[in-house]
């Protein structure tokens, strides 16, 4: 990157487009209190539509609890998008 990325810096545009978190409680890499609560928080604050999951694992997504979360949450996007055409 050429420049430092802030990710938040456009927040105001995923207002209609839904978004999912699979967070482990175990996570050391990122740990909840210091990554996903603050950026669920900012989320909600800019009223971005988000699906939060709080589970009981640590960081990898090969961990079976946020392999499934990820699936799943893939699953749910697909599910509306296909809503969103055929509606």
């Amino acid at each position: 990157f050429d420049r430092p990325m802030k990710l938040l810096e456009h927040v105001d545009e995923l207002r209609n487009v839904p978004t999912w978190m699979c967070q482990g409680l175990r996570d050391a890499v990122c740990p909840v209190k210091y990554g996903a609560e603050r950026l669920a928080n900012y989320l909600i604050d800019a009223g971005v539509s988000t699906r939060m999951q709080f589970l009981d694992a640590g960081h990898e997504d090969t961990d079976t609890v946020i392999a499934k979360c990820l699936e799943d949450s893939v699953n749910d996007f697909v599910s509306k998008r296909k809503e969103t055409i055929y509606n």
